[in-house]
């Protein structure tokens, strides 16, 4: 009896691996870097992705929470983000600094949803960074430019105006 019991927690252990492995597997060809955490902010896991994004391995993240992992004004910030999302849970997404091991500093965007266990109760959050400092510096550069190219056009002497198709004034830019 005690060899068939113990046959079957085999299997199960066995299919509980198996399962873990996909799963990880899974996880780690999203190219996106994805975490998960407890409710208590301690980091579960994550993607092959989100290892290299921080510079760190997988085996130096899991068990730690964000004071751990970066520094403190950005740690408060996700900290209090945490806490936001487990008194209201559902879906959260903002736009934060993300600084990497190499001190280079990221502009990111965090999407993050809470997840239930099985008797429904919040049991952590997982989460996806998406970088977007090239997008962020890109805004920044036409907004230069936009202003530059602004500052020409008011400073031309000559009337510059913009006209529909019937000939009628639609835009008047610059005082001359």
């Amino acid at each position: 009896k005690n060899a068939a019991l113990y046959a079957d927690l085999e299997k199960t252990i066995g299919e509980i691996r198996r399962t873990e492995l996909f799963l990880q597997q899974l996880l780690d060809t999203i190219p996106l870097p994805v975490f998960y955490k407890d409710t208590a902010g301690m980091y579960l896991g994550c993607n092959s992705a989100f290892e290299e994004f921080c510079g760190l391995p997988r085996e130096r993240v899991v068990g730690r929470c964000v004071y751990d992992l970066a520094p403190r004004d950005l740690a408060d910030i996700y900290c209090e983000a945490d806490a936001a999302l487990f008194r209201k849970p559902g879906v959260q997404i903002y736009e934060a600094g993300f600084q990497g091991r190499d001190g280079s500093t990221r502009d990111v965007i965090f999407n993050r949803a809470t997840y239930v266990d099985a008797e429904g109760r919040v049991a952590g959050l997982v989460g996806a960074v998406t970088d977007i400092t090239r997008l962020k510096r890109a805004e920044r550069e036409l907004l230069l430019s936009n202003d530059m190219l602004r500052a020409i056009i008011q400073a031309v002497p000559t009337a510059i105006i913009g006209l529909d198709l019937d000939g009628r004034v639609h835009n008047v830019w610059n005082p001359a």
